[in-house]
């Protein structure tokens, strides 16, 4: 996941944080692993720990 945006008007009411999640739910969902180029995605997954599992270990380039 290289970008997530979210407008400036709509932020700081979780929505980042809830398109994460879906995100994150669908890749597991389909066998995927994901790349958290994005640092809130990359923190996002910090602060929850069982999404750890679907990080690949392989870097983009």
């Amino acid at each position: 996941m290289t970008h997530t945006g979210i407008p400036a008007n709509l932020r700081g009411q979780g929505i980042g944080s809830e398109l994460v999640e879906a995100a994150l739910e669908y890749i597991d969902g389909e066998g995927m692993k994901v790349i958290p180029l994005c640092g809130f995605v990359a923190s996002y997954i910090e602060e929850h720990p069982q999404w750890e599992r679907i990080v690949s270990d392989q870097t983009n380039g």
